[in-house]
C-alpha cells in the first residue's frame, strides 16, 4: 500500500492493488491445495 501511494497512487488505487495482489495469493493457494502456515 504504501509503495503504491509514494508512487502517487490514490488511496483506493493502492487498496485494489494491495486486494488483488492479495486474491491472487489466496488462488494460487487454493488451487495448489497449499494449507496456510503463519511460521
Amino acid at each position: 500500500y504504501d509503495a503504491k501511494r509514494a508512487e502517487g497512487r490514490s488511496h483506493y488505487n493502492a487498496l485494489g492493488h494491495c486486494a488483488g495482489k492479495l486474491v491472487r495469493v489466496i488462488w494460487k493457494m487454493l488451487t495448489d491445495e497449499v494449507e496456510f502456515n503463519l511460521e
